[in-house]
């Protein structure tokens, strides 16, 4: 459940719908789904770096 605290960050993306035909012409193309796949990494290293804990001594 994404909506309850978990010791965990946790996201539910939803990039397109197989029900909405313009959302699944866009998924039947590689270059739509390599910009979602980066532009998810860009957001989870970008989540990283703001919450990244210095490394213990």
């Amino acid at each position: 459940m994404l909506n309850s605290l978990t010791q965990m960050p946790n996201v539910l993306v939803e990039t397109a719908f197989l029900s909405n035909p313009e959302d699944e012409m866009l998924l039947l193309d590689d270059g739509f789904r390599k910009k979602v796949a980066e532009q998810i990494a860009s957001g989870l290293e970008e989540y990283v770096k703001i919450n990244e804990k210095p490394a213990e001594k």
